[in-house]
């Protein structure tokens, strides 16, 4: 795609998505000094509520647990999260049809798995706790 410029549009795969995530959370697609300077950018999207969400040099911190990414261009969203203490990948591929909310369709999804996971008040900006195991890992692709 590449009338998206530098959107990083790509075509990719749930499974590939996986791995690319676990790597951009855990390290491996930069040295040591440029992961740790990616991470620390992570800033609160709003500062009244810090816990929801935050943004940092391409990466995003989604509720309390999830890091990763998300995006969108005409015709699919995705989202790739993963959470480093627990292990657990979390992969949401859709098409870009209208949420009412006018949230997107692969967010919205998310949000819809995070009780299954951390608990039935697991939406950012509420406390959770971590899954109970160690080594989870969920890809899902909804369409």
């Amino acid at each position: 795609m590449s009338w998206a410029w530098t959107a990083g549009g790509a075509i990719s795969t749930a499974d590939d998505m996986a791995t690319y995530v676990k790597a951009l959370v855990g390290g491996g697609l930069l040295d040591a000094k440029m992961q740790k300077t990616r991470v620390d950018s992570i800033q609160p999207i709003d500062p009244a509520n810090p816990e929801q969400a935050g943004y940092g040099l391409g990466i995003v911190r989604f509720g309390t647990h999830l890091i990763g990414h998300d995006g969108q261009l005409p015709g699919f969203m995705t989202f790739m999260g993963h959470d480093p203490a627990s292990d657990l990948t979390i992969v949401v591929t859709t098409n870009l049809a209208a949420v009412p909310s006018g949230e997107g369709s692969a967010l919205v999804l998310v949000k819809g798995m995070l009780p299954t996971f951390y608990g039935a008040d697991a939406l950012p900006g509420k406390a959770t706790t971590s899954p109970t195991s160690s080594s989870t890992e969920t890809t899902t692709t909804g369409r």
